[in-house]
């Protein structure tokens, strides 16, 4: 090797260590052990007991030799280590392992001891510890292999040595040591190979690598076959540390600092669809069943469209009267005595078609023939047009033929007498003198009489008060001045004859002028016969009203034309029309509107303005009046008016009482249904400007009107020419209940609301009685009937009282219909006080409220004759609730976790080149009891543990699920537990769905079981509802008990299983979210309702979250299950592996799909807690350092994290546009003082909060980055396991090994025999490199035998690793990767020049962006940042592509992996990829870090190159000229730190252009030499 590359080596500080020197004295240690006394040696001495150092961190005593090893232990167990400093003045002492050491025939006791714990620092450097016995006791039985050689310094017995195992007490135990740093306290990467541990004491605590642990134990590997051995003596546990001898073998006991907590969920779930069922919900619906009004509004629209579109209806009635004398017609006259002229509807359907034709009829007028408004609207009845013929019959009487005719003084009324075929004779006032009769005014004595003679009787004027009367006795009168009167205490009263009748009216003074007398005769006159005859003829009939209650779908306006009003199968009853009414405005001939006994009309809100107080609706404002207990009206209280105090005075002062509807007070009204039919109502009225309603005129019920209705349905039946009583609803109950309703008084003529009739049929369907109910009765019993008292005074009075079962079937009877009422019965409803309300107790424009206890049966509902009813706003029937489906799906998602522990850092492994794991750990417990010898080994993926005996008082605690443990006869074992916990989610879902609104209510209630104890407060219910109108929000069904069919489930039910490992340091929590989705498939929605409107289940989605490695085992998804894990299909006895990253959280998805469940959940284990952005803390070191870096802090600035910056430069000192882009800053004394870097850490959290990043983007400190987030729990980034894969070159190779992507062999440099082996196999010549190192510095190529003795006569013994050289073109492949490892951007650089050429010959350096990434890069590229996990950090790999065949390793062109480095690219690629792309690369680096997502356009713009001038050489071209021929491709000129120049060039120019010809030119023009002619030559062919 040439002398000039020696001068790169950087070999001082090996070549003044004494090597010989070193060796000697360890040598005669050997040789002369016994001879050797420890008692004067102290920290300071033990130098000469090792290969070399001072104990110090920078100094360690190295071991190379058994020898050392054996001086450790017992100079550890003398105190040394504990009771002295060493040369940095620290109780703590750092020991290094240089070589394997086989100990072979060594004896020794542990490291460590209750009394003096080791709490130094050692470092096995990958080496093996081979063929060691440790013991407890001293023996010169050399065959048993216990102690047998000491030092001088130890007495015949061992001290403080029941803890055992290589290392006894690492850490402190029971504060023997004092103060010390617990983080320097390690024992790190060893093999421990075929030890051989022997504890020989009553007490004991056993371990392979040490027996009590409370220190860092890292990478300690074991392998081979190891022995715990208590054969020779019963031992009993320590028990103030463990119940056992040892808990893990590999170490006896940790403490839980140093421990590892793993939970093993074994995981089911269940669900299955327990229960359907049908209920009826208070509204206005179309379904039979308590619970909702009558839709008045509905049927306001259905009857105002229908007139719209009717037929008009016009006939006549007409009278003719025949007047027959004797028999003998003599003359007629004829009149119309009523004009008909209305509309009808019916549809066209024939008898014998049972599918339609079920819509009823309608017969029905507006308020008068010129309205326009079917607000008010009358429905008719059955009435016929007739043809009427009178004939009166006359006879001749004889009469007075002389006299005077006597009239009023105008001579239009005459007082004439008549008599009948029976001899009655009684006035008839006529208005001309031919049928006038004469009287004769006579005077006897001075007594006046006046008389005439019929039939030849005389009959004299009388009078009885002021009435007029004739008798056959004389009756005394005045006839004086033209008057008849007579007086009585002086008072006159005088005959008074008018068109209407004659009478004797009363008079202060005595009367003149009030008759005229007129002299006339005549010979006779002809007298009507009251006994006329009638014959009658029908010219037309009207159809009359019969409307069914249930229609298919009502109008839900007047313009609807999706309607159905055929009756539904189970309608319940008809409103029926009538005939009697007649306006009494309206004249005889003027036609029928505002007639009909039945009105459906829309009102004015304001017609309720005594209750509201107001126009408008208000619910806050509605007072509501009914009757109490003692019969008195009053007001009610409710959840909507209770704090009401704008109360109409008119409605106060008439009913100033106010009472609760329900509860316990006193006062009570104890209403049953008002609270629910109160919110329903307000559903109604909410947003309405009109108020709808049905009233009865005043006629009554009667068996004497009745109507026939062509066709009907009735509670499933259908029935022809069935009949209906008039002027009424005539409905039926399916079983006992309420009948209830508001009511308004719209006008002065409302008193009453109706009148409840009892109906029964004959066997024909016929009306046999229909009886007025005047009063119900009730025992109390809730399964007894109510009695009624019937208001007609016919026997039976009462009703029969019997026993009620369900659907309306009746029991037994418990009293006969009778005319007693049954014992016990009292009566609780009196119907006079709605049938015809007491006078007085109305008040107009005021809302009223009823219940009316009620039988299954059949009634009608109207008036009674004289009572006209108020407005029924809202009734309940039991004939219009809204049908609600309900479909309860019950689920269990039970998770049964072990727990499990066992010691950090260390693991039963196949060769120390392993990496270890948790996958490789297995840990077996040694009971108390146990007198035998454990031996543990590991054959690839099996662990065996095997005793002489059987396996007594030995059981596995964990075993990872990567590896199998077997015994002696190769049976598997099985871990046991620490601990178990059992937790259940029980979940119910209601799915109610409205088959009127088709609006979907779901309550989900959910319950948290631990060890089958429900978990205080861990019930959750929700509920949600498909409608945006609230008002729509109440039709659910209320459930008694929500939970109960939550046991119907079971664990055969289960359809999806599956085992998964997770770390207890982690929060685990589990959600349900009751979802839709439609997945890309069309597979449409998951929760589907089948044809009978029930919710079916054929589908469950199921999602597991988690924020850590581990892996995933199906054990059961049954067929017709669908699993997928991250769009990946799986498959049952599959076992898949999560590789989490640490912000944003992978997923696994299961879906089940069957012809029987159809709905999605999701089960979220998430176990991260991921804080908004302006949370976000992110501490870097060292952003002062490349100055460009301050641009990283501003890029995460803007974006709302707190930055916080460590470095070693005071605040005021620092570069300004840095200093504004941090958030906080810590200055240290030094970056490389570590404590002080933790210190910066802990007064960040103090005053922040948990720091969610710590980088430094800087490949030098990443090791210190990846230490920080272990200690405080930072894992958004490698930790210093992973960090090693891709700072030490060694453990990288590995990585590319996972990716497969081939790598140059190599060889962790030791010797030079096995380096010339390395060397006879890839040939030279060979690089060598630190195995951790920083770029390309100190990195060497050795060419021939010279070359590499020179290199070990200067090797110092540190890390270095050595490679074959590759002759290739040096590539990269950089960027940025997201929280799940995905590319967010690429880009490729090519390097003609090779690094170390660049470094070791000063040559220029150039290098370009390449526009299109090789496939083949690409993809070996990704592969490797998998391999490494990496996540959510920059990247920059290194690969060769070859220009020669490299046998045993790639052919020409091929790809090599060289780096792996997990940071941002050194020099200014960062600058050219800006440059190429016209980003930010600082910007989308801090997106990615909170967002997980870049926002920019990534596509290539330009090719970006980089060229380096060296300073002292003649260039062809001078910079002036450079700039004049490519200055506006030129982005940036710098000059180079002398640092940095050796790898970089003095002089830097980076230009942009879209050629790769141009790229090329421009760097063969800016470094052509003077003295070269064909430089350009050199990039023809790249």
């Amino acid at each position: 090797m040439k002398k000039e590359s020696l001068k790169k080596i950087a070999f001082a500080a090996l070549m003044v260590i004494p090597f010989a020197a070193v060796v000697s004295s360890s040598l005669a240690w050997i040789i002369e052990y016994k001879r050797v006394d420890f008692d004067d040696a102290d920290g300071k001495t033990a130098a000469a007991y090792f290969a070399r150092g001072n104990g110090t961190k920078e100094d360690p005593y190295v071991l190379n030799a058994p020898i050392h090893l054996y001086n450790l232990a017992w100079l550890q167990y003398l105190g040394v280590f504990n009771n002295k400093v060493n040369a940095d003045n620290s109780n703590q002492y750092y020991f290094s392992v240089e070589s394997d050491l086989d100990m072979n025939n060594y004896s020794l006791p542990p490291i460590g001891t209750t009394k003096y714990p080791f709490i130094g620092n050692f470092n096995g450097n990958n080496k093996t510890i081979t063929n060691l016995t440790v013991s407890n006791i001293i023996s010169s039985d050399t065959s048993a292999k216990e102690i047998s050689k000491k030092p001088l310094a130890v007495g015949d017995t061992l001290n403080d040595v029941n803890i055992i195992g290589l290392f006894g007490v690492v850490g402190d135990l029971n504060n023997v040591v004092g103060t010390y740093d617990s983080s320097v306290n390690e024992v790190k990467n060893l093999g421990i190979e075929n030890i051989d541990v022997h504890a020989r004491t009553s007490n004991t605590l056993i371990g392979m690598a040490a027996g009590y642990v409370n220190g860092t134990i890292d990478n300690i590997k074991i392998i081979g076959n190891n022995r715990l051995d208590t054969s020779t003596v019963s031992t009993n546990p320590i028990a103030t540390l463990s119940n056992n001898l040892s808990d893990y073998s590999l170490v006896g006991y940790c403490t839980d600092k140093y421990k590892s907590f793993i939970n093993v969920s074994n995981t089911s779930f269940n669900a299955k669809r327990v229960d359907v069922s049908t209920s009826d919900f208070k509204g206005e619906g179309n379904v039979s069943g308590w619970g909702g009004s009558i839709a008045m509004e509905n049927i306001f629209y259905r009857i105002s469209a229908t007139l719209n579109k009717s037929s008009n209806y016009s006939a006549t009635d007409t009278t003719t009267t025949v007047r027959r004398i004797y028999g003998v017609e003599s003359g007629s006259t004829t009149a119309t005595s009523f004009t008909y002229d209305m509309k009808e509807y019916e549809t066209s359907s024939t008898l014998d078609d049972n599918t339609k034709g079920f819509d009823g009829s309608y017969t029905f007028s507006k308020y008068s023939s010129s309205s326009t408004s079917t607000s008010f609207m009358y429905l008719y009845g059955q009435k016929e047009a007739v043809n009427k013929t009178v004939y009166d019959d006359i006879s001749r009487v004889s009469v007075q033929t002389t006299g005077y005719y006597i009239s009023n003084t105008a001579g239009t009324a005459y007082l004439s007498v008549i008599k009948n075929q029976s001899g009655t004779v009684s006035f008839r006032i006529v208005n001309n003198t031919s049928s006038a009769t004469l009287w004769t005014l006579s005077s006897t004595n001075g007594t006046d009489y006046v008389s005439t003679i019929i039939d030849g009787t005389t009959y004299y004027l009388g009078y009885s008060g002021t009435t007029a009367t004739l008798t056959t006795t004389r009756t005394s009168l005045t006839v004086n001045n033209n008057s008849i009167y007579y007086s009585v205490w002086r008072t006159y009263y005088y005959l008074n004859i008018t068109s209407n009748g004659v009478s004797f009216t009363n008079s202060r003074s005595a009367p003149s002028n009030t008759s005229s007398f007129k002299n006339g005769s005549t010979s006779y006159y002809y007298v009507f016969n009251s006994s006329t005859t009638e014959i009658t003829s029908v010219k037309s009939s009207t159809k009359g009203t019969y409307l069914p209650l249930n229609v298919e779908k009502d109008y839900e306006s007047t313009t609807d034309t999706s309607y159905n009003i055929e009756a539904t199968e189970n309608n319940t009853g008809y409103i029926i029309g009538g005939s009697r009414y007649m306006h009494p405005d309206e004249s005889s001939t003027s036609g029928p509107y505002r007639a009909g006994d039945v009105r459906v009309s829309q009102y004015e809100m304001s017609y309720l303005s005594s209750s509201l107080n107001a126009n408008s609706y208000s619910s806050s404002r509605l007072e509501v009046v009914t009757i109490n207990s003692n019969k008195e009206f009053v007001r009610i209280s409710d959840d909507y008016n209770k704090s009401n105090t704008s109360v109409s005075r008119t409605l106060s002062n008439k009913y100033p009482n106010k009472y609760p509807s329900s509860g316990t007070d006193t006062n009570s009204l104890n209403l049953k249904k008002y609270d629910d039919s109160r919110k329903s109502l307000d559903a109604i009225l909410s947003g309405s400007s009109y108020v709808y309603g049905l009233h009865f005129m005043n006629y009554g019920v009667s068996k004497d009107y009745l109507m026939t209705a062509k066709k009907v349905r009735i509670n499933g039946n259908q029935y022809y020419n069935y009949e209906f009583p008039e002027s009424s609803i005539d409905f039926n109950l399916k079983e006992k209940g309420y009948i209830n309703f508001f009511a308004g008084t719209y006008f002065t003529g409302n008193d009453s609301f109706f009148t409840l009739y009892d109906i029964t049929r004959d066997d024909n369907e016929k009306i046999e009685q229909i009886r007025e109910i005047s009063r119900v009765y009730s025992d109390g019993e809730e399964n007894h009937s109510y009695v009624y008292e019937y208001a007609d005074g016919l026997s039976p009075k009462y009703s029969e009282a019997y026993i009620t079962l369900e659907d309306g079937v009746h029991g037994s009877t418990i009293s006969p219909a009778s005319d007693t009422l049954p014992n016990n019965y009292v009566e609780v409803f009196d119907m006079s006080y709605i049938s015809k309300t007491p006078t007085n107790c109305f008040l107009e424009n005021t809302m009223y409220y009823f219940e009316v206890p009620v039988n299954d049966g059949e009634y009608a509902m109207g008036s009674k004759d004289g009572s006209t009813g108020s407005y029924l706003i809202y009734l309940d029937i039991s004939a219009n609730a809204q049908r609600i489906t309900s479909t309860t799906i019950v689920d269990r998602y039970t998770n049964f976790v072990e727990k499990y522990d066992f010691p950090f850092g260390i693991a039963i492994v196949n060769s120390v080149s392993d990496t270890i794991g948790n996958d490789s750990v297995v840990a077996i417990a040694i009971r108390s009891g146990f007198k035998d010898i454990l031996t543990i080994s590991r054959e690839t993926d099996v662990v065996k543990a095997t005793t002489i005996n059987e396996l007594d008082n030995v059981e596995a605690t964990y075993i990872n699920n990567d590896v199998k443990l077997v015994d002696k006869n190769d049976a598997s074992l099985e871990a046991v537990a620490s601990s178990s916990d059992t937790y259940v989610t029980r979940r119910v879902t209601y799915i109610d769905f409205n088959t009127k609104t088709e609006q979907t209510a779901t309550r989900v209630i959910k319950e948290d079981y631990l060890n089958g104890s429900l978990v205080a407060g861990s019930r959750v219910e929700s509920f949600t509802h498909t409608a945006t109108n609230d008002d729509e929000k109440y039709d659910y069904v209320e459930r008694d008990s929500y939970m109960n069919p939550i046991t119907d489930i079971g664990d055969s039910d289960s359809f999806i299983c599956f085992k998964y490992y997770y770390s207890a340091s982690g929060q685990y929590s589990v959600e349900f979210d009751f979802v839709k989705v439609v997945d890309n498939e069309n597979l449409g929605n998951i929760i589907t309702m089948t044809s009978d409107q029930f919710y079916s289940v054929n589908g469950y989605e199921f999602v597991l979250t988690i924020d850590e490695d581990t892996k995933v085992t199906i054990v059961k998804l049954d067929t017709g299950y669908s699993l997928k894990i991250n769009n990946t299909e799986a498959t049952a006895d599959q076992v898949i592996e999560i590789l989490a990253n640490n912000q944003f959280i992978s997923a696994i998805i299961f879906r089940y799909e069957s012809t029987f469940y159809n709905f999605i959940f999701y089960l979220s284990a998430t176990l991260l807690l991921i804080r908004t952005v302006n949370n976000m803390n992110f501490v870097f070191i060292s952003p002062n350092f490349p100055d460009t870096y301050y641009l990283f802090c501003k890029a995460l600035k803007e974006n709302g994290a707190n930055v916080l910056g460590i470095t070693e430069t005071p605040t005021d000192y620092l570069p300004y546009e840095l200093k504004v882009n941090l958030t906080d800053h810590y200055k240290v004394d030094s970056l490389h003082n570590f404590d002080q870097k933790c210190d910066a850490i802990r007064y960040f959290i103090n005053k922040y909060g948990p720091i969610d990043y710590i980088e430094s983007n800087n490949e030098y400190w990443l090791d210190d980055d990846a230490r920080l987030r272990e200690i405080f729990n930072v894992t958004t980034g490698p930790n210093p396991e992973l960090i090693k894969t891709f700072n030490r070159k060694s453990l990288m190779k590995e990585g590319y090994k996972r990716a497969n992507v081939k790598t140059a062999r190599y060889l962790l440099v030791s010797t030079i025999d096995k380096a010339k082996d390395f060397i006879n196999v890839v040939g030279y010549p060979v690089v060598v490199k630190p195995d951790h190192g920083v770029g390309a510095s100190k990195t060497y190529k050795i060419s021939d035998a010279a070359g590499l003795v020179t290199f070990f006569e200067h090797y110092d013994g540190s890390p270095y690793i050595m490679e074959e050289y590759l002759e290739g073109e040096l590539l990269s492949f950089d960027g940025v990767c997201d929280s799940n490892g995905n590319v967010v951007y690429p880009t490729h650089h090519a390097f003609p020049t090779p690094i170390m050429d660049i470094v070791t010959g000063l040559k220029e350096v150039e290098y370009y962006t390449v526009r299109d990434i090789p496939d083949d890069l690409m993809k070996q590229g990704q592969a490797v940042l998998k391999a490494f996990g990496a996540k959510s950090r920059f990247y920059h790999l290194e690969f060769f592509r070859l220009t020669k065949d490299k046998p045993g390793l790639a052919n020409k062109g091929e790809l090599v992996g060289l780096e792996v480095n997990m940071r941002a690219p050194g020099g200014c690629i960062i600058d050219m990829i800006n440059y190429a792309y016209d980003i930010d690369v600082f910007t989308i680096w801090a997106d990615m870090l909170i967002y997980n997502k870049c926002f920019y356009d990534v596509n290539r713009k330009y090719l970006v190159g980089y060229v380096s001038r060296r300073n002292n050489t003649d260039y062809l071209h001078s910079m002036k000229e450079v700039y004049e021929k490519y200055g506006d491709k030129i982005m940036a000129n710098m000059n180079i730190p002398p640092i940095f120049s050796d790898a970089m060039g003095d002089n830097v120019l980076l230009f942009r252009t879209k050629s790769k010809n141009e790229i090329f030119e421009i760097i063969s023009f800016i470094l052509k030499h003077r003295s070269e002619s064909n430089w350009f030559d050199k990039y023809t062919n790249l």
